[in-house]
C-alpha cells in the first residue's frame, strides 16, 4: 500500500501541475474574453504557447484518469462504494477536460487556416472550453467529497477529511452558483480554498508518510473503538466537558465586539480602510487592511497558544486546552488553530458549527489539526 500511495500522490500532484500551468498560466495569456480579434491574434503570434496549452490539458486527462484508477485501487479495502465514486466522478472529469482540450486544438487550427468569420470561431471554441471547465468543477467536487470519506476511515488525520469533504461541497456550491447568481466569481473561487488546501495536504501526505495496508474490518473496529473511547473519555467523571458549544458561540461574538473597537480605533486614528464587521474578523478573512489582519492572528495565537483563552473565552468559562496532555496548546497549535479559522469561519462560521456538532469531541478543523480540545474552566 505503501506504494501504491506514493503513485497515487505522484500522480495527484501531476494533475496539481499540469492542471495549474494549463489553466492559470497559458490560458490568460492567450485568450481575452472580451475581445475576439484580440485572441485571434494571440493564437497566431503564439502558436507555440498554444500547443502547449493543448498538451498540457492532455496531460490532465491523463494524470487524471489515473489517479482516479489509483485511487481506487489505494481505497478499495477501506470504503469499495466511496472508491469506486472517486474513481467514476474522476474519469468524468478527465472526459470534460478531454472535450475542452479538443476544442483548443481547434481553436489552434482555425488560426492557422482561417475561414469565414475566424475571431469569431476561435472566441466561441473557446467559451464552450471555458464552460467545460466550470461544468467539470462540480464532478470534481464530487470526487472530493468521497476522498475525504475515505481519508477519515483509512486512518489519515481527521482534518484532512473534514477538509477535503468540505472542499468538494464548495466546488459543488461553486459550479451551481456561476449560472444561478451571475457575477459572484469572487465566492465561487472563495468556496474553492478548502479544496487546495486539502488537495496539497493529501499529496504531501500520501508521498511522506502514505497508507498501510489493513482489511476494511479492522478500520470498523478501530473506528467503533475510538468512538466508545471517546465517548467514555468526554463523559466519565472527571474528564474535559466538551459541550460548550453555546458558550462558544458566544465568546466569538465577544471577541468580535473587541475587533470593532480595535478596528474603529485604527480607522480614526491613522485614517485605513476597515470592516465593518467585528464577527467577520473573527474569521481572519481578508476583509480589512494588512495591519488589522495580523492583530487577528497575533490574538488568538498569542492568548490561545499561552493561556489557553481569549477575553471571549474567559467571559464564558471555556479554554483551550491540548488534547493529549490537558496543558496550554502552545503556540504552533494557537497558530494552527488561528489559521484553519479561513476555513471554519466560512458562511459566519456555519461551517466549522456543522464539523463541531458532528464530531467525536465537539472539534472544528483547527481543533483537529493543532490537536486541542476547547472545554469548560474548572
Amino acid at each position: 500500500m505503501i506504494r501504491t500511495a506514493r503513485v497515487t500522490g505522484i500522480l495527484y500532484l501531476g494533475l496539481a501541475v499540469f492542471g495549474g500551468l494549463g489553466y492559470l498560466v497559458v490560458r490568460p495569456q492567450l485568450f481575452d474574453a472580451g475581445d475576439p480579434s484580440a485572441t485571434l491574434a494571440h493564437l497566431v503570434a503564439h502558436e507555440s504557447l498554444t500547443r502547449v496549452g493543448v498538451l498540457l490539458e492532455l496531460l490532465l486527462v491523463v494524470t487524471q484518469a489515473l489517479a482516479a484508477v489509483w485511487f481506487f485501487r489505494l481505497f478499495r479495502t477501506v470504503a469499495p462504494v466511496a472508491a469506486g465514486e472517486i474513481a467514476a466522478f474522476g474519469l468524468i472529469n478527465a472526459v470534460a477536460v478531454l472535450v475542452s482540450g479538443a476544442l483548443l486544438g481547434g481553436a489552434l487550427e482555425v488560426s492557422r487556416a482561417p475561414f469565414g468569420d475566424a475571431a469569431a470561431t476561435v472566441q466561441t471554441l473557446y467559451v464552450v472550453s471555458e464552460q467545460l471547465w466550470s461544468v467539470g468543477g462540480l464532478f470534481f467536487g464530487l470526487w472530493l467529497i468521497p476522498m475525504g470519506w475515505c481519508a477519515l476511515r483509512a486512518g489519515m488525520p481527521r482534518a484532512l477529511g473534514w477538509i477535503l469533504m468540505v472542499g468538494g461541497v464548495g466546488y459543488v456550491l461553486g459550479a451551481f452558483l456561476q449560472y444561478a447568481a451571475p457575477g459572484t466569481a469572487v465566492v465561487s473561487d472563495v468556496l474553492a480554498y478548502p479544496a487546495t488546501v486539502g488537495e496539497l495536504w493529501m499529496v504531501g501526505y500520501l508521498l511522506i508518510i502514505g497508507i498501510r495496508r489493513r482489511p476494511a474490518e479492522s478500520f470498523r473496529a478501530d473506528a467503533v473503538g475510538a468512538f466508545r473511547h471517546d465517548r467514555a473519555m468526554t463523559y466519565a467523571a472527571g474528564a474535559p466537558q466538551v459541550r460548550v458549544t453555546g458558550r462558544r458561540v458566544v465568546a466569538t461574538i465577544i471577541d468580535g465586539l473587541i475587533f470593532s473597537l480595535i478596528n474603529a480605533a485604527l480607522v480614526n486614528a491613522f485614517d485605513v480602510e476597515g470592516t465593518d464587521s467585528g464577527f467577520g474578523l473573527t474569521q481572519f478573512d481578508n476583509t480589512g487592511t494588512a495591519w488589522l489582519s495580523v492583530i487577528v492572528l497575533l490574538y488568538y495565537t498569542l492568548f490561545e497558544g499561552l493561556a489557553g483563552l481569549t477575553v471571549g473565552k474567559w467571559v464564558t468559562g471555556i479554554r483551550v486546552i491540548d488534547a493529549q496532555t490537558g496543558g496550554r496548546p502552545g503556540l504552533l497549535s494557537g497558530f494552527v488553530r488561528t489559521l484553519l479559522r479561513l476555513i471554519d469561519g466560512i458562511f459566519a462560521y456555519l461551517v466549522g458549527f456543522l464539523i463541531v456538532m458532528n464530531s467525536d469531541r465537539r472539534r472544528r478543523l483547527g481543533d483537529m489539526a493543532a490537536k486541542t480540545l476547547v472545554v469548560r474552566s474548572h
